[in-house]
């Protein structure tokens, strides 16, 4: 089976928030830089798509679903941020790599029991990769939520933006993901949906603990 590391698909060239090649998102800390360039660059080496014409013709991956609890965390993660106009205090508290780190050392038999620590360790690889290159530029959602990244940024106390983003921000790229994989050959098609459906089962599982209130969006949902 295709690698969970090939999974990797691509950033959109004609997407007004993704810089330009070779651009780094993150100018303002050289670590942060060098982890972005590195994780832009793998992107764009394993990209699927190529053209803009490619990529018009491209349809978002079906199947990739996330359960009611989870919408709801995007909906008031959205409310809060949008409507509300406030900003989340950070770092929050399990960060993404907390959660991811989580992910990759879960045994939980509610999860897919075929899934190896290989297969999740893997997976968890490809979305941190994801969330380091695409988090400034595509999921946050106005000006404000920027200045705090380039902010938090400038710290140097966080090697990346993984260590100081949380579950609601993690919850984001997900929302993306059918998207942002459509050039994906069919062939790693059903291999990636199947991790998929892994993490998002041990995230409802323990929605809980990954995000703030997610008692209530499980009792909700």
């Amino acid at each position: 089976a295709e690698s969970v590391g090939g999974w990797l698909g691509f950033v959109p060239d004609n997407d007004p928030f993704v810089p330009p090649p070779g651009e780094c998102p993150w100018k303002e800390s050289s670590s942060l830089q060098i982890k972005s360039a590195a994780a832009l660059e793998k992107i764009n080496r394993n990209a699927f798509i190529q053209s803009p014409d490619e990529l018009k013709a491209a349809k978002p991956i079906k199947g990739l679903k996330l359960p009611k609890s989870i919408l709801h965390v995007l909906l008031a993660d959205w409310d809060y941020v949008t409507v509300q106009k406030k900003n989340y205090r950070l770092p929050q508290d399990p960060s993404v790599l907390e959660i991811l780190t989580q992910y990759e050392t879960s045994i939980d038999k509610t999860y897919d029991q075929d899934m190896s620590p290989g297969d999740r360790e893997r997976f968890a690889a490809s979305l941190r990769e994801y969330f380091e290159a695409l988090c400034r530029t595509s999921l946050l959602y106005d000006d404000k939520e920027r200045k705090q990244f380039d902010r938090m940024a400038k710290d140097e106390r966080y090697f990346s933006c993984v260590d100081f983003y949380g579950g609601e921000h993690l919850f984001r790229l997900l929302s993306k993901l059918p998207e942002l994989l459509s050039g994906m050959p069919e062939s790693s098609v059903k291999e990636f949906k199947w991790a998929h459906s892994d993490f998002v089962r041990f995230c409802e599982r323990n929605l809980t603990t990954l995000v703030e209130d997610g008692h209530v969006f499980l009792r909700n949902s």
